[in-house]
């Protein structure tokens, strides 16, 4: 059975996928894995993309590291520190490969098994999230003022942006 998330999204799947991919094209972002993963946002944003998720209750579940190899940072910060990727709106983004991305689960919050209500664990998971991108990034050894969160959204396998 279902926990009250999944079977929200399953139940009203139309409208909220709809409304997410809006979010997506307002903020430029897409994701660069299969379904909706590492949906790279730079920082400045990432705040505001985060509250436009919770209000449609949808949850980020992991975040990892991309490297922003803009010229500008070429020159700066000696990108890229990563491993290749996507070129968008004209700036390469270089995977980072960190072998222990942030997952709200080792923060206490299983996605698959809460009972919480659907908006107030998407609202937790949310809040870890932006916690972690404006402090926590930061903490890491592999930190630079270059690097970018890829977001993870905890939505159907077989959904597709």
């Amino acid at each position: 059975m279902a926990n009250p998330y999944w079977s929200r999204l399953t139940d009203s799947w139309y409208v909220v996928h709809r409304e997410l991919d809006s979010v997506l094209y307002r903020f430029a972002v897409r994701p660069m894995g299969a379904g909706y993963a590492d949906i790279i946002v730079p920082r400045s944003k990432a705040d505001q993309f985060l509250a436009d998720l919770t209000r449609l209750g949808v949850a980020a579940h992991m975040v990892t590291l991309w490297c922003e190899a803009s010229d500008s940072n070429k020159q700066r910060y000696g990108c890229p520190h990563g491993m290749g990727g996507p070129v968008q709106h004209g700036v390469w983004f270089s995977e980072m490969c960190e072998r222990d991305p942030f997952d709200v689960k080792d923060h206490g919050v299983n996605v698959a098994q809460s009972q919480m209500d659907p908006f107030e664990l998407a609202r937790e998971c949310n809040s870890l999230i932006a916690n972690y991108v404006s402090t926590g990034m930061k903490e890491r050894a592999e930190y630079s003022p270059c690097l970018a969160p890829g977001l993870t959204l905890a939505v159907p396998d077989n959904w597709a942006s």
